[in-house]
């Protein structure tokens, strides 16, 4: 595994992942140093010295597990749960802010004392939240 891990961007993306593995493929394809020092350094396979990466059956699968080992996951399907996973959880924490919103804006508009002499603080917290 990679001596220097890669974080997971705050946002990670399963489609942003599987463009990083297809181009680092492409670059093995090519014979980049760089991209065979990083399958050299994560592939669970390919890591030892005297083992040879053929850049022509380099394939994406293997592309992917060194993705994942730089990720600090095991494999590329362990990666990818835990982008799923997080991804559901970001999902999930915005809907419950939208619904909070929404339920406090229609709170506010629905308050008779609401006009041109609310404070501003309350104006500004109905802005937002529409």
């Amino acid at each position: 595994m990679s001596d220097s891990p890669r974080p997971l961007p705050a946002n990670p993306n399963i489609t942003h992942l599987k463009k990083q593995a297809k181009e680092l493929k492409r670059l093995v394809l090519r014979a980049d140093t760089e991209a065979i020092a990083r399958v050299r350094a994560s592939h669970p396979s390919l890591s030892s010295p005297s083992t040879a990466i053929d850049p022509t059956s380099f394939t994406l699968r293997d592309a992917q597990a060194t993705l994942a080992r730089e990720y600090c996951f095991d494999g590329w399907h362990q990666l990818n749960t835990a982008v799923g996973e997080r991804m559901v959880e970001d999902r999930d924490l915005h809907h419950w802010f939208g619904v909070q919103l929404n339920n406090g804006m229609w709170d506010t508009i629905e308050d008779p004392g609401i006009g041109p002499d609310t404070p501003r603080h309350e104006r500004e917290s109905l802005l937002y939240s529409a």
